[in-house]
Order: C-alpha cells, then structure tokens, then sequence
C-alpha cells in the first residue's frame, strides 16, 4: 500500500487578540503537516506536526502567556536560567498520542540573546512537567536578521518556556 498524503483542508486560521493563533482543519493527516505561524506575539514562526493516523474537525491555539502564575519556577531548571517567553499549545480532537512528534521553530530576538549574555547552544525549549521543566532538544538552525532561529522536537502540546542558561542572573521577560 501506499503512504498517506499528508494533506489537510484548512478552513480557517487567524491571528487572536492578545496575540494567541488558532488554526481548524476539518481533516488532517496521516503524515507530516506544517503551517506558518503568523503573528509577532508569540515567539514561533512555523510547526510541524507527524500524525500518525487521519483526524476530523481538529483545532489547534496558541497561547502566549503573559502571567507565570501556577507554573513552576524558571529557577527549578537552574539557577543560572532566565526565561525569554512561556506559550501553550491548546488543541480540540487531536491529542498528544496523535503525533508521532512535533516541531516547534523558534524564533528570539537577539538583543535578548546578547543582553542576557546566552550562548545560542545555551537556548532551550522546555515542557511543563508535574515536577517542573523538561528539556526539549532544541537546535539553532539559522539566522533571521533581528532573530535568531532554533528547531525543538516536543512529542506532544503542552504549556513551555523558552529559556537559557547565562552567567547574568537577570529575571528578563520580553
């Protein structure tokens, strides 16, 4: 037999207020399916995401989150870590046992690299565990200008941060 397409119909996408993007396909998968993600709120500009099986009706938000209430602390990775931005992967019908994996591209502003003195082998994201934080890996894979760009291999949605380790101690959110 042959492999799955990988194909989706999309019937909507927008960018939210308070800069959160939503995405709905009524069908979705198997295979690989990637989208851009378009708004400057949030610090990811595509992802892909490896479904293992056909879906209905999916939808997918994401949620830039500007309070760090209920989270554990940045300092239960290290007390060397500063955090750049926290975000949350919401969806409807497709679950983290769906994918096989999912590829967040990563996209931060270099003043904050070079303010928080980070080395880009230093970025990281990190996924919302019972305990704290897991690391995702995390790979710098290019140069945008005023951003730099970096791929995370996650295998499901979760709420994460953005973080890096650094000889400054300064608490900076963007």
């Amino acid at each position: 037999g042959g492999g799955g397409s990988g194909g989706s119909i999309v019937s909507s996408t927008s960018a939210l207020s308070g800069g959160d993007y939503s995405r709905f396909w009524t069908s979705i998968g198997p295979g690989y399916v990637e989208f851009l993600v378009k708004t400057n709120n949030i610090p990811l500009t595509k992802v892909g995401i490896d479904l293992k099986k056909a879906l209905n009706q999916v939808s997918l938000r994401i949620k830039r989150l500007y309070s760090t209430s209920g989270l554990p602390d940045i300092n239960k990775i290290s007390s060397k870590h500063v955090s750049y931005q926290y975000f949350k992967v919401e969806t409807n019908n497709m679950k983290s046992k769906d994918v096989n994996k999912v590829k967040y591209y990563l996209k931060i502003d270099k003043d904050w690299i070079d303010k928080n003195s980070i080395k880009l082998g230093d970025v990281s994201l990190y996924e919302k565990t019972s305990s704290g934080w897991d690391k995702i890996s995390t790979t710098y894979i290019g140069d945008l200008g005023s951003s730099y760009l970096f791929e995370a291999i996650a295998y499901g949605f979760n709420t994460f941060v953005i973080a890096a380790a650094t000889d400054k101690k300064i608490p900076t959110i963007i």
